[in-house]
């Protein structure tokens, strides 16, 4: 694939879509792209590597976890769209983000944490399995497993019984919202 159709998602970029990630739309009329185009030199983002990390979530059930603090996506196969969360916020405009707004999105997250997974095996990523989340993350990973053994053993109504804090529950709850629908 060349380099201009990994960037075609660029020309479908909104005013909208750069709000919703911070960023202010050009005031000179020029397209929203061109906005996200000097984020990303301005930043040292790789866009075709951000279109190679969607690309990557399509093909999952993987979720996109960054730490500090906590950044989410994964992608839902049947209802063909994007679901993001930043700080264990779920906003509306990002539960059926097309791949524009998924892009806008992880360009600015690439430009706070780096290069984003494009295989398996970055620390940044987990699959979904039938054991439940596997990755390289272990630390994250770890609380998200023990959420969900404990609530599996206790129930819902006894989480304040749970061996973690009310942000490590919180975290896993997200973190487990965003892995159901990578499973959708």
């Amino acid at each position: 694939m060349s380099t201009s159709e990994r960037l075609g998602w660029l020309a479908d970029v909104s005013a909208e879509d750069l709000s919703l990630v911070g960023l202010s739309p050009p005031d000179d009329g020029q397209p929203a792209s061109v906005a996200l185009l000097d984020w990303a030199r301005e930043y040292v983002v790789d866009l075709g590597h951000v279109h190679d990390c969607l690309q990557y979530l399509q093909s999952g059930p993987h979720v996109l976890l960054a730490p500090s603090p906590l950044a989410l996506m994964a992608y839902s196969p049947r209802r063909g769209t994007f679901r993001a969360s930043f700080d264990l916020e779920f906003p509306e405009e990002l539960a059926d983000a097309r791949f524009a707004r998924a892009g806008a999105w992880l360009t600015v997250l690439a430009s706070e944490v780096g290069a984003l997974p494009t295989a398996p095996g970055h620390w940044l990523v987990a699959t979904v399995g039938p054991s439940g989340l596997d990755g390289p993350n272990v630390g994250l990973l770890t609380w998200v497993q023990i959420y969900a053994s404990s609530v599996r053993r206790h129930g819902v109504e006894r989480l304040s019984e749970l061996p973690l804090t009310d942000y490590n529950q919180q975290m896993s709850q997200a973190v487990w919202r965003c892995a159901a629908y990578a499973l959708r």
